[in-house]
């Protein structure tokens, strides 16, 4: 499972750690997916636009989730505020242009 969460997310690196550990203590994919996505995770943000619109949704509410247990620090934890913010943003644009992870960089 962990194998192929790391290469089908295409994480590396310390985010595969923490996704092995989360995995180790029982966490669903979707859970891992909103932690990473909730400490900025890149890869995992491109694969979930690569979805579709349900999907962000669902891994917003995830990321509330995730901010509301108490797993991570209060740095973590107002990271993860913006992180939110900005995927509903990127998630309105989504709705709106059909451009699946648009953001100003691209």
């Amino acid at each position: 499972m962990v194998k192929s969460y790391i290469k089908s997310q295409n994480v590396s690196g310390g985010e595969a750690v923490l996704a092995s550990r989360l995995f180790k203590e029982g966490k669903s994919q979707q859970y891992v997916d909103a932690y990473l996505l909730s400490i900025g995770s890149e890869a995992v943000e491109n694969y979930i636009f690569e979805q579709s619109t349900g999907n962000i949704r669902h891994h917003m509410n995830l990321i509330s989730h995730v901010i509301k247990e108490d797993l991570l620090t209060s740095e973590e934890k107002n990271k993860a505020g913006l992180r939110l913010k900005e995927l509903e943003r990127k998630y309105k644009l989504f709705k709106e242009t059909g451009f699946p992870g648009i953001s100003e960089r691209e």
